[in-house]
Protein backbone atom coordinates (compact mmCIF):
# COMPACT_ATOMS: atom_id res chain seq x y z
CA UNK A 1 0.00 0.00 0.00
CA UNK A 2 2.87 2.52 0.92
CA UNK A 3 3.89 1.96 -2.37
CA UNK A 4 1.28 2.56 -4.45
CA UNK A 5 0.79 5.64 -2.48
CA UNK A 6 4.51 7.03 -2.94
CA UNK A 7 4.17 6.11 -6.67
CA UNK A 8 0.85 8.11 -6.97
CA UNK A 9 2.49 11.15 -5.20
CA UNK A 10 5.76 11.00 -6.39
CA UNK A 11 6.93 12.85 -9.54
CA UNK A 12 10.17 12.63 -11.48
CA UNK A 13 11.46 14.59 -14.45
CA UNK A 14 13.95 13.69 -16.87
CA UNK A 15 15.61 16.16 -19.24
CA UNK A 16 15.29 14.70 -22.92
CA UNK A 17 17.61 16.35 -25.55
CA UNK A 18 15.84 15.27 -28.24
CA UNK A 19 12.49 16.31 -29.72
CA UNK A 20 9.73 13.36 -28.46
CA UNK A 21 7.55 11.65 -30.52
CA UNK A 22 5.57 8.60 -29.37
CA UNK A 23 5.18 7.44 -25.79
CA UNK A 24 3.56 4.09 -25.59
CA UNK A 25 5.12 1.13 -23.16
CA UNK A 26 5.42 -2.62 -23.36
CA UNK A 27 7.63 -5.60 -21.67
CA UNK A 28 10.57 -7.10 -21.37
CA UNK A 29 11.88 -10.32 -20.01
CA UNK A 30 14.14 -9.19 -17.37
CA UNK A 31 16.31 -12.09 -15.18
CA UNK A 32 12.71 -14.70 -15.67
CA UNK A 33 10.62 -11.79 -14.93
CA UNK A 34 8.71 -9.87 -17.29
CA UNK A 35 8.91 -6.06 -16.41
CA UNK A 36 6.90 -3.53 -17.60
CA UNK A 37 8.87 -0.31 -19.67
CA UNK A 38 8.30 3.10 -21.20
CA UNK A 39 9.18 3.53 -25.40
CA UNK A 40 10.23 6.94 -26.50
CA UNK A 41 10.65 7.55 -29.89
CA UNK A 42 12.76 10.74 -30.61
CA UNK A 43 14.34 12.86 -33.49
CA UNK A 44 17.86 11.59 -32.80
CA UNK A 45 16.86 8.46 -34.90
CA UNK A 46 16.63 6.18 -31.45
CA UNK A 47 13.55 4.90 -29.07
CA UNK A 48 14.57 5.53 -25.58
CA UNK A 49 13.97 2.71 -22.82
CA UNK A 50 13.05 4.11 -19.79
CA UNK A 51 12.73 1.23 -16.95
CA UNK A 52 11.88 1.22 -12.89
CA UNK A 53 14.63 0.38 -10.46
CA UNK A 54 15.82 0.84 -7.07
CA UNK A 55 13.50 3.37 -5.59
CA UNK A 56 11.06 2.97 -7.68
CA UNK A 57 12.60 5.48 -10.19
CA UNK A 58 12.57 5.36 -14.12
CA UNK A 59 15.89 5.35 -15.90
CA UNK A 60 17.39 5.12 -19.56
CA UNK A 61 18.92 2.06 -20.04
CA UNK A 62 20.50 0.87 -23.86
CA UNK A 63 17.72 -0.47 -25.47
CA UNK A 64 19.07 -2.68 -28.07
CA UNK A 65 19.76 -5.33 -25.00
CA UNK A 66 16.06 -5.56 -25.26
CA UNK A 67 14.78 -4.81 -28.09
CA UNK A 68 17.51 -5.49 -31.23
CA UNK A 69 14.96 -4.26 -33.97
CA UNK A 70 15.93 -0.43 -32.99
CA UNK A 71 19.38 -0.55 -33.69
CA UNK A 72 20.41 1.20 -36.70
CA UNK A 73 17.53 3.15 -36.91
CA UNK A 74 17.98 5.29 -40.48
CA UNK A 75 15.09 8.07 -39.14
CA UNK A 76 13.18 8.63 -36.50
CA UNK A 77 10.61 6.36 -35.47
CA UNK A 78 7.33 8.41 -35.20
CA UNK A 79 4.93 5.25 -34.27
CA UNK A 80 5.45 1.98 -33.41
CA UNK A 81 3.28 -0.81 -31.98
CA UNK A 82 4.19 -3.94 -30.13
CA UNK A 83 2.10 -7.37 -29.68
CA UNK A 84 3.49 -10.40 -28.26
CA UNK A 85 2.20 -14.19 -29.27
CA UNK A 86 2.83 -18.05 -28.36
CA UNK A 87 3.27 -17.33 -24.88
CA UNK A 88 5.02 -14.30 -25.02
CA UNK A 89 7.86 -15.93 -26.32
CA UNK A 90 7.65 -13.98 -29.85
CA UNK A 91 7.57 -10.62 -30.63
CA UNK A 92 6.30 -8.75 -33.30
CA UNK A 93 7.25 -4.80 -34.25
CA UNK A 94 5.81 -2.28 -36.15
CA UNK A 95 7.91 1.07 -36.91
CA UNK A 96 6.74 4.22 -38.70
CA UNK A 97 9.32 6.47 -39.72
CA UNK A 98 9.42 10.11 -40.88
CA UNK A 99 10.81 9.02 -43.85
CA UNK A 100 7.77 6.79 -44.80
CA UNK A 101 9.42 3.58 -44.13
CA UNK A 102 7.57 1.24 -42.34
CA UNK A 103 9.41 -1.43 -40.64
CA UNK A 104 8.08 -4.82 -39.67
CA UNK A 105 9.96 -7.14 -36.95
CA UNK A 106 9.80 -11.06 -36.16
CA UNK A 107 11.90 -11.27 -32.50
CA UNK A 108 12.22 -14.10 -30.18
CA UNK A 109 11.61 -11.98 -27.06
CA UNK A 110 13.43 -15.18 -24.78
CA UNK A 111 17.10 -14.59 -26.77
CA UNK A 112 16.31 -11.29 -27.75
CA UNK A 113 17.19 -12.56 -31.36
CA UNK A 114 15.59 -10.76 -34.52
CA UNK A 115 13.94 -13.76 -36.67
CA UNK A 116 12.39 -11.60 -39.80
CA UNK A 117 12.23 -8.19 -41.12
CA UNK A 118 10.38 -6.95 -43.57
CA UNK A 119 10.32 -3.20 -44.89
CA UNK A 120 7.93 -1.01 -47.18
CA UNK A 121 7.75 2.42 -48.46
CA UNK A 122 5.18 4.50 -48.49
CA UNK A 123 5.22 8.26 -50.23
CA UNK A 124 5.00 10.55 -46.71
CA UNK A 125 5.76 10.80 -43.07
CA UNK A 126 4.33 7.47 -41.87
CA UNK A 127 1.51 9.18 -39.32
CA UNK A 128 0.38 5.92 -37.44
CA UNK A 129 0.80 2.06 -37.26
CA UNK A 130 -1.77 -0.18 -34.88
CA UNK A 131 -1.13 -4.15 -35.48
CA UNK A 132 -4.55 -5.83 -34.67
CA UNK A 133 -6.58 -9.12 -35.08
CA UNK A 134 -9.23 -9.11 -38.01
CA UNK A 135 -11.71 -11.12 -35.72
CA UNK A 136 -12.28 -11.31 -31.70
CA UNK A 137 -10.80 -14.22 -30.18
CA UNK A 138 -12.29 -15.84 -27.08
CA UNK A 139 -12.88 -19.18 -25.59
CA UNK A 140 -16.42 -20.42 -24.54
CA UNK A 141 -16.70 -21.34 -20.68
CA UNK A 142 -15.55 -24.88 -20.00
CA UNK A 143 -19.30 -26.10 -19.68
CA UNK A 144 -20.09 -25.55 -23.42
CA UNK A 145 -18.72 -28.05 -25.88
CA UNK A 146 -20.74 -28.74 -29.12
CA UNK A 147 -19.81 -28.80 -32.64
CA UNK A 148 -21.60 -25.95 -33.44
CA UNK A 149 -18.77 -23.67 -31.59
CA UNK A 150 -15.95 -23.62 -33.91
CA UNK A 151 -12.67 -24.39 -32.23
CA UNK A 152 -10.69 -21.25 -30.55
CA UNK A 153 -7.73 -20.58 -31.84
CA UNK A 154 -5.67 -18.69 -28.57
CA UNK A 155 -3.21 -22.08 -28.70
CA UNK A 156 -2.46 -21.39 -33.22
CA UNK A 157 0.22 -18.72 -34.68
CA UNK A 158 -2.35 -15.55 -34.56
CA UNK A 159 -3.65 -13.63 -37.26
CA UNK A 160 -2.44 -10.17 -36.99
CA UNK A 161 -2.91 -7.72 -39.70
CA UNK A 162 -0.89 -4.37 -39.43
CA UNK A 163 -3.17 -1.06 -40.08
CA UNK A 164 -0.93 2.14 -41.46
CA UNK A 165 -1.85 6.05 -41.76
CA UNK A 166 0.52 8.02 -43.57
CA UNK A 167 -0.03 11.48 -43.93
CA UNK A 168 -0.64 11.99 -47.30
CA UNK A 169 -2.21 9.09 -48.80
CA UNK A 170 -5.11 6.44 -47.81
CA UNK A 171 -4.67 4.32 -44.54
CA UNK A 172 -3.53 0.71 -45.63
CA UNK A 173 -3.85 -2.62 -44.08
CA UNK A 174 -1.67 -4.90 -44.66
CA UNK A 175 -2.89 -8.77 -44.21
CA UNK A 176 -1.72 -11.72 -42.17
CA UNK A 177 1.83 -10.07 -41.88
CA UNK A 178 2.98 -13.40 -40.15
CA UNK A 179 2.57 -15.34 -43.18
CA UNK A 180 2.34 -12.98 -46.20
CA UNK A 181 4.81 -10.30 -44.94
CA UNK A 182 3.17 -7.35 -46.38
CA UNK A 183 2.84 -8.18 -49.69
CA UNK A 184 -1.19 -8.91 -49.60
CA UNK A 185 -2.71 -5.11 -48.50
CA UNK A 186 -5.77 -3.27 -49.02
CA UNK A 187 -6.67 0.64 -49.11
CA UNK A 188 -9.10 2.14 -47.16
CA UNK A 189 -11.23 4.68 -49.13
CA UNK A 190 -12.04 7.71 -48.50
CA UNK A 191 -8.92 7.77 -45.44
CA UNK A 192 -7.47 10.59 -46.98
CA UNK A 193 -10.10 12.87 -48.42
CA UNK A 194 -10.02 15.49 -45.30
CA UNK A 195 -6.64 16.30 -45.01
CA UNK A 196 -4.18 14.24 -43.21
CA UNK A 197 -4.90 10.81 -41.11
CA UNK A 198 -3.69 10.94 -37.62
CA UNK A 199 -4.87 8.47 -35.59
CA UNK A 200 -6.39 4.75 -35.62
CA UNK A 201 -8.30 2.70 -33.38
CA UNK A 202 -9.44 -0.70 -33.80
CA UNK A 203 -12.62 -2.65 -31.96
CA UNK A 204 -15.39 -4.77 -32.48
CA UNK A 205 -18.20 -1.99 -32.69
CA UNK A 206 -21.29 -4.35 -33.33
CA UNK A 207 -20.63 -7.02 -31.24
CA UNK A 208 -20.05 -9.44 -34.81
CA UNK A 209 -16.86 -11.06 -33.68
CA UNK A 210 -15.41 -8.62 -36.79
CA UNK A 211 -13.27 -6.01 -35.38
CA UNK A 212 -14.08 -2.15 -37.20
CA UNK A 213 -11.12 0.03 -37.73
CA UNK A 214 -11.86 3.68 -37.05
CA UNK A 215 -9.70 6.48 -38.60
CA UNK A 216 -9.16 10.18 -37.16
CA UNK A 217 -8.30 12.87 -39.67
CA UNK A 218 -6.75 16.99 -39.14
CA UNK A 219 -9.29 18.25 -41.47
CA UNK A 220 -9.43 21.49 -42.51
CA UNK A 221 -11.06 20.99 -46.09
CA UNK A 222 -13.39 22.62 -47.45
CA UNK A 223 -16.95 20.28 -47.89
CA UNK A 224 -16.69 17.11 -50.51
CA UNK A 225 -19.75 14.98 -51.00
CA UNK A 226 -19.37 11.10 -51.39
CA UNK A 227 -19.23 11.09 -55.32
CA UNK A 228 -15.96 13.16 -54.60
CA UNK A 229 -14.28 11.40 -51.81
CA UNK A 230 -15.01 7.66 -54.03
CA UNK A 231 -13.00 9.65 -57.28
CA UNK A 232 -10.15 10.97 -54.82
CA UNK A 233 -9.34 7.49 -53.51
CA UNK A 234 -8.79 6.26 -56.95
CA UNK A 235 -11.76 3.69 -56.27
CA UNK A 236 -13.37 1.63 -59.01
CA UNK A 237 -17.12 2.22 -60.43
CA UNK A 238 -18.25 -1.20 -58.64
CA UNK A 239 -16.66 0.19 -55.19
CA UNK A 240 -18.83 3.69 -55.26
CA UNK A 241 -22.04 1.81 -56.19
CA UNK A 242 -21.47 -0.12 -53.25
CA UNK A 243 -20.65 2.90 -50.93
CA UNK A 244 -23.70 4.92 -52.39
CA UNK A 245 -26.28 1.88 -52.38
CA UNK A 246 -25.07 0.83 -48.47
CA UNK A 247 -24.71 -3.17 -48.62
CA UNK A 248 -23.14 -3.22 -45.76
CA UNK A 249 -24.74 -5.10 -42.97
CA UNK A 250 -24.74 -2.59 -40.41
CA UNK A 251 -25.08 1.76 -40.38
CA UNK A 252 -24.20 4.03 -37.58
CA UNK A 253 -25.57 7.24 -36.34
CA UNK A 254 -24.86 9.74 -33.90
CA UNK A 255 -27.22 12.32 -31.95
CA UNK A 256 -26.95 15.84 -31.97
CA UNK A 257 -25.05 15.89 -28.95
CA UNK A 258 -20.79 16.25 -29.90
CA UNK A 259 -19.62 15.18 -26.24
CA UNK A 260 -22.03 12.18 -25.61
CA UNK A 261 -23.08 10.35 -28.21
CA UNK A 262 -25.01 6.44 -28.71
CA UNK A 263 -23.94 4.43 -30.88
CA UNK A 264 -27.07 2.68 -33.08
CA UNK A 265 -26.98 -0.63 -34.53
CA UNK A 266 -29.58 -1.08 -37.10
CA UNK A 267 -29.95 -4.45 -38.78
CA UNK A 268 -29.91 -5.70 -42.43
CA UNK A 269 -34.13 -5.76 -42.99
CA UNK A 270 -33.41 -1.80 -42.89
CA UNK A 271 -32.35 -1.24 -46.33
CA UNK A 272 -31.81 1.66 -48.44
CA UNK A 273 -29.80 3.28 -45.47
CA UNK A 274 -27.82 6.24 -46.22
CA UNK A 275 -24.21 6.97 -45.31
CA UNK A 276 -24.23 10.57 -45.42
CA UNK A 277 -20.86 12.63 -45.56
CA UNK A 278 -21.03 15.69 -43.17
CA UNK A 279 -21.59 19.13 -44.66
CA UNK A 280 -19.46 21.65 -42.91
CA UNK A 281 -16.47 23.59 -43.18
CA UNK A 282 -12.95 22.61 -41.43
CA UNK A 283 -14.62 19.22 -41.40
CA UNK A 284 -12.30 16.69 -39.06
CA UNK A 285 -13.61 13.28 -39.42
CA UNK A 286 -13.71 9.92 -37.58
CA UNK A 287 -13.88 7.09 -40.47
CA UNK A 288 -15.26 3.56 -39.39
CA UNK A 289 -14.72 0.67 -41.63
CA UNK A 290 -15.67 -3.19 -42.09
CA UNK A 291 -13.93 -5.96 -43.44
CA UNK A 292 -16.62 -7.51 -45.94
CA UNK A 293 -16.44 -11.14 -46.84
CA UNK A 294 -14.82 -11.34 -50.09
CA UNK A 295 -17.33 -12.98 -52.95
CA UNK A 296 -13.93 -14.54 -54.52
CA UNK A 297 -10.33 -14.63 -54.13
CA UNK A 298 -9.32 -11.17 -55.27
CA UNK A 299 -12.14 -9.51 -54.34
CA UNK A 300 -11.50 -8.61 -50.79
CA UNK A 301 -12.28 -4.89 -49.36
CA UNK A 302 -13.16 -2.50 -46.31
CA UNK A 303 -16.06 -1.12 -46.66
CA UNK A 304 -16.95 2.51 -45.62
CA UNK A 305 -19.70 2.54 -43.12
CA UNK A 306 -19.98 5.86 -41.42
CA UNK A 307 -18.66 8.84 -40.84
CA UNK A 308 -18.84 11.49 -37.73
CA UNK A 309 -17.55 15.18 -37.75
CA UNK A 310 -15.77 17.02 -35.38
CA UNK A 311 -15.36 20.71 -35.28
CA UNK A 312 -11.45 20.73 -34.75
CA UNK A 313 -8.48 18.13 -35.45
CA UNK A 314 -9.20 14.49 -34.35
CA UNK A 315 -5.88 13.70 -32.61
CA UNK A 316 -6.99 10.17 -30.81
CA UNK A 317 -9.10 7.86 -30.83
CA UNK A 318 -9.21 4.84 -28.78
CA UNK A 319 -11.71 2.13 -26.92
CA UNK A 320 -12.00 2.46 -23.24
CA UNK A 321 -14.81 1.14 -20.64
CA UNK A 322 -14.73 4.81 -19.11
CA UNK A 323 -18.31 4.18 -17.50
CA UNK A 324 -17.33 0.97 -16.11
CA UNK A 325 -21.04 -0.71 -17.61
CA UNK A 326 -18.61 -3.49 -19.17
CA UNK A 327 -18.79 -2.33 -22.72
CA UNK A 328 -16.25 0.08 -24.19
CA UNK A 329 -17.11 3.29 -25.08
CA UNK A 330 -15.08 4.66 -28.03
CA UNK A 331 -13.00 8.01 -26.92
CA UNK A 332 -12.69 11.21 -29.53
CA UNK A 333 -10.07 13.14 -28.53
CA UNK A 334 -9.75 16.76 -30.86
CA UNK A 335 -7.50 19.95 -30.30
CA UNK A 336 -10.39 21.43 -27.51
CA UNK A 337 -12.15 18.58 -26.33
CA UNK A 338 -12.79 14.80 -25.45
CA UNK A 339 -15.91 13.49 -26.81
CA UNK A 340 -17.12 9.71 -25.66
CA UNK A 341 -19.31 7.97 -28.09
CA UNK A 342 -21.22 5.38 -25.90
CA UNK A 343 -23.16 2.16 -27.29
CA UNK A 344 -26.79 2.13 -27.35
CA UNK A 345 -28.27 0.23 -24.59
CA UNK A 346 -31.72 -1.07 -26.45
CA UNK A 347 -29.26 -2.47 -29.13
CA UNK A 348 -26.72 -4.27 -26.43
CA UNK A 349 -29.55 -6.36 -24.90
CA UNK A 350 -30.94 -7.16 -28.04
CA UNK A 351 -27.48 -8.56 -29.04
CA UNK A 352 -27.59 -10.58 -25.27
CA UNK A 353 -31.18 -11.88 -25.57
CA UNK A 354 -30.29 -13.30 -28.84
CA UNK A 355 -26.36 -14.58 -27.40
CA UNK A 356 -28.36 -15.69 -24.76
CA UNK A 357 -30.85 -17.83 -26.48
CA UNK A 358 -27.90 -18.96 -28.96
CA UNK A 359 -26.30 -20.70 -25.85
CA UNK A 360 -29.66 -22.28 -24.45
CA UNK A 361 -30.11 -24.12 -27.76
CA UNK A 362 -26.78 -25.32 -27.52
CA UNK A 363 -26.56 -26.67 -24.04
CA UNK A 364 -30.50 -27.86 -25.10
CA UNK A 365 -28.42 -29.96 -28.00
CA UNK A 366 -26.09 -31.75 -26.20
CA UNK A 367 -26.94 -35.28 -25.02
CA UNK A 368 -28.53 -36.20 -21.84
CA UNK A 369 -25.80 -38.36 -20.80
CA UNK A 370 -22.77 -36.10 -22.06
CA UNK A 371 -20.68 -34.57 -18.75
CA UNK A 372 -21.40 -31.19 -20.37
CA UNK A 373 -24.91 -31.34 -19.53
Amino acid sequence: MNRVKYKAQGCLTIDLDFVPYQLTHSQIISEGHKQDVFLLGGSDNKVHLYKEGLQHRFREEDSDEFFPEFQELDSCVQWLDIEYYESDTRRLTAMGHQTGLVKLAIVDAVKTEILQTYVTAHDSPITSVRLFYPVTNFSPPPFVKSDKIPPSNVNKVPIFHLLVDSALSPAVVHRDVLHKQLNDSLILPGSNAYDIPLCVCVMDVDFDGQNELLVGTYGQQAEENSDEISKSTNSTDDTRNRHKSNECKYSYNFDEDLTRSNLSRKTKSQENVSVECPSCENTCLVHMYDNACPSGPHQAHYSLLWQRSFSCPVMGVDRLDIVGDGLDDLIVVTQKGVHIVQPDMFDVAQVCSERLQMLAQVIQATKPGDEET
